[in-house]
């Protein structure tokens, strides 16, 4: 037995839900967004370690406008030209601001570097994404390689640093990355983070992940500027545990005066 067709419904009332449908508002998201730390002050002295194509170094100049950057390379010149052949530009562009790189200094002996020492000291010392390189498969000799690195670079940026200042790390999340144990690398050698936040390369105008190799030519490389990463901002022990110590007296403060004026 055949049913009898259903009637039509009005297509004025499909068209109505469609419309109403559209118009309702997308839902609000669970947590407010909040714009990552800018720990670069505009008249902050700020040294730079590792640098690749020198990308970082020239949005810092160019997009936050900091007028005192020294960015350092492990390379040479000849070998930076190399590795990136887009690099001209930017290297003429941070002379002409003042801001020369120098290049053949190594991240675990900074003080060796007359002009690293003549500029101290710093109120901030960065090394984005380090690592040794290379393509050893043996995960445990990377990380302790790696580790050596980060402990050296602390160290050293210890001796030319101001009392008050920064040491920052940027590092790719997950592993390897978080075999490290960063905060314990500091921890060893008299430093304690302050804070950490996710990394926003596009915080950074015309910043653009440099790997240790060279510019890759294959466009389907992956890119470092799209995968999550942390920055890790340290700061000599005891001056980090008397600015928490500042901090908590001024909370208790400000919760006893609430109390007095209920």
């Amino acid at each position: 037995m055949r049913h009898p067709k259903a009637p039509q419904r009005p297509a004025s009332t499909s068209s109505t839900t469609k419309a109403t449908k559209a118009a309702r508002p997308s839902a609000a998201p669970s947590a407010q967004q909040h714009p990552p730390p800018d720990p670069y002050g505009v008249h902050d002295n700020i040294l730079l370690v590792g640098e690749g194509d020198l990308s970082f170094a020239l949005s810092l100049v160019e997009g936050v406008g900091c007028v005192s950057v020294l960015p350092t390379t492990l390379d040479g010149e000849g070998e930076l030209r190399g590795k990136y052949p887009h690099i001209q530009p930017t290297l003429e562009a941070l002379r002409t601001a003042d801001c020369a790189a120098v290049h053949e200094v190594s991240a675990t002996a900074l003080s060796k570097s007359k002009v690293v020492r003549a500029k101290a000291p710093f109120d901030v010392i960065a090394f984005n994404f380090p690592h040794i390189g290379g393509k050893s498969t043996d995960v445990n000799r990377q990380v302790r390689a790696n580790q050596a690195l980060v402990v050296g670079y602390m160290r050293e940026a210890m001796g030319v640093l101001k009392k008050d200042g920064k040491v920052l790390v940027t590092l790719f999340e997950g592993e390897p990355y978080t075999l490290w144990n960063i905060r314990d690398l500091g921890r060893s050698v008299g430093l304690a983070v302050r804070r950490s936040w996710r990394f926003e390369s596009a915080q950074f105008e015309g910043y653009r992940h440099a790997r240790t190799a060279g510019a890759e030519v294959s466009s389907t490389a992956w890119k470092g500027e799209n995968r999550p990463a942390r920055t890790y901002e340290f700061g000599f022990k005891a001056a980090v545990e008397e600015e928490q110590e500042q901090a908590m007296s001024q909370k208790k403060a400000a919760e006893s005066s609430d109390e007095d004026s209920d």
